[in-house]
């Protein structure tokens, strides 16, 4: 009989190593009017990370003209090739190179006071940061729409998180589930252990899979499951992303939905309101699609949670 769930490799909680990750978790802060610093930073430890909450104010965001100077920086090189006037005449040729000059001066103007915006947040948020070579951004849904985080990534070098469904990042998330029906969608290293720790609470296990995620060590798992707890896995194989959000989800009774298949449409009407559902890759577009049912069950994601904390 194979051991699943191994205390220190269920979520992959290996021996500390002296450093943490830390999660920049930009958002817009509605309460902070930008007069006195460009943003409000609340410093979170947890467990195995540190999360960064950075409220960016809204009037800060408008006066840095973001969407604006994006737009100018992208247009910089299309209109330098359209500066190429060599078949027109003496005067139109000197019009058009004046005026080029004067575009190329506000675009730097505009480059200048954008780098200092850009750097005064950062003189805020890198005294912080204890570990910066393990510091990782997250932007709100809100905040994206601003494209913020387009020249934020260019100006800094932190790269955007996005292992939302790894080992360690998931177990915040699976501490949620309180029903004894469960629902899997995917598959992640994690659950195994995780399916096998619940197993003797559980009423009923169904689990929907790629077919080219079901491997001979899931099959020998659902032996395993069956002969120790006398659980049988209702397992349904799906062949393509178009039969995956097909399928119907439905149960009888309120399940915890623990969502590892990384789809935002997925046919969840039939599910029981009082279901819970867990989102593993933190996806916006699910959240929203959950929320604004009819009859909205209860929603939890790790983005979720950094954006309540």
């Amino acid at each position: 009989m194979r051991v699943y769930g191994n205390l220190q490799h269920i979520f992959g909680l290996y021996a500390y190593n002296g450093s943490m990750d830390t999660i920049l978790y930009f958002y817009l802060d509605r309460n902070n009017s930008g007069e006195i610093q460009p943003c409000t930073l609340e410093r979170i430890r947890q467990e195995h990370y540190i999360l960064l909450r950075i409220g960016l104010s809204r009037t800060w965001i408008e006066k840095t003209k973001v969407a604006g100077a994006l737009e100018l920086l992208a247009q910089e090189t299309e209109d330098n090739a359209n500066g190429e006037i060599g078949g027109a005449g003496f005067f139109r040729r000197l019009r058009e190179r004046r005026r080029l000059r004067e575009l190329s001066r506000q675009r730097q103007a505009e480059r200048e006071l954008l780098g200092q915006r850009l750097r005064r947040v950062g003189e805020l948020i890198y005294p912080m940061l204890e570990y910066p070579d393990e510091s990782y951004c997250v932007y709100d849904e809100n905040l994206k729409k601003t494209s913020f985080h387009r020249l934020w990534q260019q100006f800094c070098n932190f790269p955007e998180f996005h292992d939302y469904m790894q080992d360690t990042w998931a177990e915040p998330v699976l501490q949620y589930a309180e029903h004894s029906s469960y629902l899997v969608l995917g598959y992640a290293f994690c659950l195994p252990g995780f399916l096998w720790q619940r197993a003797d609470r559980m009423k009923s296990l169904q689990w929907i899979l790629p077919a080219k995620l079901y491997t001979e060590e899931i099959a020998r798992f659902e032996e395993d499951i069956c002969q120790e707890f006398g659980l049988v896995i209702d397992m349904h194989i799906v062949q393509s992303t178009e039969e995956y959000r097909r399928v119907k989800l439905t149960s009888r009774f309120p399940v915890n939905v623990i969502d590892f298949s990384g789809e935002a449409r997925l046919q969840a009407a039939d599910l029981p309101t009082e279901s819970i559902w867990l989102d593993m890759a933190s996806m916006e577009e699910k959240r929203r699609r959950i929320e604004d049912r009819r009859c909205p069950m209860q929603y939890f994601s790790l983005k979720k949670q950094w954006n309540k904390l």
